[in-house]
């Protein structure tokens, strides 16, 4: 998927965007906070900003969504989940832009044999 998005489950959540996805399990959240429609999220080395949320409801699904990771945060704390790192992969636009490369080259050799 080449929308940006998170996803959250119950060791940590992932923040999706085109080039990168951030991976932080929930004993590294210092801080959860709503910014308009996006979440800041404190971690050890920085802030990460979410995506927008988008649609109708924004505000309560942006309040939702946060109440929810500071909740996992909490509860990774009780339990004495305290290790793990922040990891940084890379998105899906890098294989989508060279997919598209591939087309394109493709098609101007296929063009060129033909005509």
């Amino acid at each position: 998927m080449l929308r940006a998005h998170i996803v959250v489950s119950h060791k940590g959540f992932e923040c999706h965007a085109a080039w990168r996805t951030y991976v932080v399990p929930w004993s590294m959240v210092k801080e959860v906070a709503r910014s308009s429609s996006r979440l800041l999220v404190a971690v050890p080395k920085g802030v990460l900003v979410t995506p927008e949320f988008a649609g109708s409801g924004v505000d309560e699904r942006a309040d939702g969504v946060g109440r929810a990771m500071t909740t996992m945060r909490d509860r990774a704390r009780a339990v004495g989940a305290m290790s793990g790192h922040v990891q940084l992969k890379h998105g899906l636009g890098w294989p989508a832009v060279a997919g598209y490369a591939v087309v394109v080259a493709l098609a101007f050799v296929v063009g060129r044999t033909l005509f």
